[in-house]
């Protein structure tokens, strides 16, 4: 079946690759680049703490900072809530990934007419385009109490300036009981956000609690839910939440202090969906912390695996003085979500006092196409001369730190020191980071490929880096397509060969359009029609492709312009198919679901809906023997149970945008050294080379009804309504 959607595919559209779970060798040290820093924040600003949200959809960041001071920068300070002027906010501006430019100006997300804002929180929701942000203000409940103050914020490319804010609200405005840290993290799936913060009960001290909101803002939990259960009168420090989408849940994380566990490391799983009488689904809170060194624990924070499933997580020990520790944990199935050890913890920094350095909060973000987690810490008050600034630590697939650490040690991999934007030459000038809860952050952004961070140092600047991990493939071959002005740019790696690429098939050629992922002028992509839209047969010569038996990935960056333009609901929008009979293919149908095949096995019909506007990244890892997974703009949208692998192929023929139909059959030629085939739409020409002299014996994909005989020099009859003609010359 021929491509039936309209779809364009853009440059650095398309990968193959071997190794579905890791992009290089696990033993090998990463190989990076970091950026110059990049100061945020005017001169006019004081401010302090620092997030990020990166877009999944379109190449757009949304950094967010705590202005304590503005000295005339002349930014409006509005609350958008009450409409009065306010004493601190919460600002938001948004920058290109690319480019590391700002699109537009700074705006207030939230402001506070009665004092000072501290621990905020920012993530991008794809099901609604927006972003979720909540910030504890003082004396800002009807009660003169700290409050939450919660907002939704429109993309820079779908709200005028004066549109922002699409929503914000006070939480719990009437009560009389005072929130403190906070932490967020939005359902990918269904759009809900869950906020956890310290909760100041009476007579009992630090608590936590959670509310989950639906996608719109509106509360559907009780206006609290008790997180901490193992020691509910003692306290509960340094609340941390992460979505979960292999499982659709929340792991919330907390330091529990008690007489039996003073300061270790806690967690549960919270549900992305209420109970039937609108309450959390809340996990057993489990000790996730062991006592490899008899220390305190604080800070903890994770990330789920995206290669093994597992969770990993990260504490610092004694307030950061004394090193940290990873864990690693497998989820079991809701209701219970009971949490078991995956392996033992391990240490990502050994470290006495100050020696080499102190350091707080861990933050994680994974990069799928390089298949690396990076951690970032604030190392500062080094006993070996370190100078103050950020790190980053690369793990590998497994969740272990890489080897070629700067120290010998695992100590970290990239360092950024801070400097003074007013003294920007003194090395002395170097300022340090809070240890504070919320002032750096780091994600991963898929446009730019790159880890992007933010921090807020003591001269009251923020800050923002990008590092991006440059190894290339060695698990096997890769290839990669780049349909930007041309239609054969197959670069190809390792031993990879193919040989072809004729423009030539059945049909129209897909036209260039002037778009593409990067949204960099003169940068192009295919433009796909309807059915007989196609590109091109790559014939692969050493079966590089062929991937019984392994894992394999395939992914592109597409643009659906308009869904099933053949009107047919069966139709299917093929991205790419290699074989038939055996292979495999990945394509969209016409509800726009991500979907893919493994010819003569089955097909993967999925619910992961690739949105209908703007560039999205799709790709289907193939785990041997496992399953299949789909995933959407860098996020798991399914999992696919499947132990059957691929059926091997004889047909070793690439095809982009393009499916053969059922009878399509091989043609085979011998030739001598000296020939060469070409093929044209017109028995006239013009004529294209199909392969060069030598390449003998390759197959081709045509339809044809019976042999097919050539005379050098002497074009062909039509081999089918798509008017292809074939001759040999010398």
């Amino acid at each position: 079946m021929k491509l039936s959607n309209i779809l364009k595919l853009s440059c650095l559209a398309i990968t193959l690759s071997v190794g579905a779970t890791s992009a290089f060798g696990q033993d090998e040290a990463p190989v990076f680049t970091t950026s110059d820093p990049v100061v945020l924040t005017p001169e006019a600003w004081l401010t302090k703490e620092a997030a990020l949200a990166i877009n999944t959809t379109a190449p757009e960041i949304l950094f967010t900072t705590i202005i304590t001071q503005d000295l005339g920068s002349g930014l409006d300070l509005t609350d958008p809530i009450t409409g009065q002027p306010s004493a601190s906010v919460l600002a938001g501006y948004f920058y290109n990934p690319l480019t590391m430019e700002p699109i537009g100006d700074p705006f207030v997300i939230a402001g506070n007419p009665n004092g000072g804002m501290q621990k905020h929180d920012v993530k991008y929701n794809p099901i609604t385009n927006q972003y979720n942000a909540v910030v504890a203000a003082e004396q800002r409940g009807a009660n003169q109490q700290r409050s939450l103050l919660v907002a939704l914020v429109n993309p820079s490319s779908t709200a005028e300036p004066e549109n922002r804010i699409a929503r914000a609200f006070v939480h719990d405005e009437d009560g009389t009981v005072s929130y403190q840290d906070t932490a967020l993290a939005t359902s990918t799936r269904n759009g809900n956000f869950l906020i956890v913060a310290e909760y100041q009960v009476p007579d009992e001290g630090e608590a936590v609690v959670g509310m989950l909101f639906s996608r719109d803002g509106d509360l559907i939990s009780p206006t609290v839910t008790r997180l901490d259960q193992i020691v509910p009168e003692k306290d509960e420090d340094d609340p941390d939440v992460v979505y979960l989408p292999e499982n659709d849940a929340f792991l919330f994380l907390t330091n529990t202090d008690n007489d039996e566990n003073p300061n270790i490391i806690t967690g549960s799983i919270v549900g992305a969906e209420t109970d039937s009488e609108g309450n959390l689904v809340v996990g057993q809170q489990q000790i996730l912390g062991q006592r490899r060194r008899d220390l305190s624990q604080g800070h903890p924070a994770a990330i789920e695996n995206p290669f093994n499933k597992e969770f990993i997580g990260g504490f610092d020990h004694s307030n950061g003085a004394d090193g940290g520790d990873l864990f690693y944990f497998n989820i079991g199935p809701a209701p219970a979500y009971v949490l078991t050890e995956a392996r033992p913890q391990i240490p990502y920094l050994e470290a006495t006092g100050s020696d080499p350095y102190n350091h707080r909060h861990p933050q994680f973000a994974a990069d799928f196409n390089s298949g690396v987690i990076a951690m970032m810490t604030n190392p500062h008050n080094s006993a070996i001369g370190l100078p103050n600034g950020v790190a980053f630590t690369f793990l590998g697939k497994g969740g272990a730190p890489l080897p070629g650490s700067d120290l010998g040690e695992n100590y970290f991999h990239a360092f950024v020191p801070t400097f003074d934007p007013l003294d920007p030459e003194n090395p002395s000038a170097n300022p340090s980071i809070s240890n504070d809860a919320n002032f750096y952050n780091m994600k991963y952004d898929p446009f730019s490929d790159s880890f992007i961070a933010i921090w807020t140092d003591t001269s009251a600047f923020t800050f923002a880096v990008q590092v991006q991990v440059e190894n290339e493939p060695v698990e096997g071959p890769v290839v990669d397509f780049e349909f930007n002005g041309d239609y054969n740019s197959a670069t190809l790696y390792g031993s990879a060969t193919l040989v072809g690429g004729s423009t030539l098939l059945a049909g129209d050629l897909p036209g260039f359009a002037d778009d593409s992922v990067t949204g960099e002028a003169g940068d192009q992509s295919l433009s796909f029609t309807g059915p007989g839209s196609n590109v091109g047969y790559w014939s692969d010569l050493g079966g590089w492709l062929n991937f019984d038996g392994q894992n394999y990935t395939l992914e592109a960056w597409v643009n659906i312009a308009e869904p099933n333009a053949s009107g047919r609901e069966e139709s299917k929008g093929i991205i790419a198919s290699y074989g038939l009979p055996g292979g495999y293919s990945m394509w969209i149908t016409f509800e726009n679901k991500l979907g893919g095949t493994t010819y003569g096995i089955t097909d993967f019909f999925t619910d992961a809906v690739v949105p209908a506007e703007g560039w999205h990244h799709v790709a289907l890892v193939h785990e041997f023997g496992v399953e299949v997974r789909f995933y959407i703009d860098g996020q798991l949208a399914q999992t696919l149970a499947e132990t059957r692998g691929v059926n091997p192929t004889e047909d070793n023929t690439l095809c982009i945008g393009y499916e053969p139909e059922a009878n399509t059959i091989q043609l085979t030629w011998e030739d001598n050294a000296d020939l060469i085939l070409e093929a044209a739409t017109s028995p006239n020409g013009p004529w294209f080379t199909v392969t060069t002299p030598g390449a003998d014996r390759v197959p081709l994909n045509v339809s044809i009804q019976e042999p097919l005989t050539l005379d050098p020099g002497q074009a062909s009859d039509s081999l089918e309504a798509g008017q292809v003609y074939f001759r040999l010359r010398q």
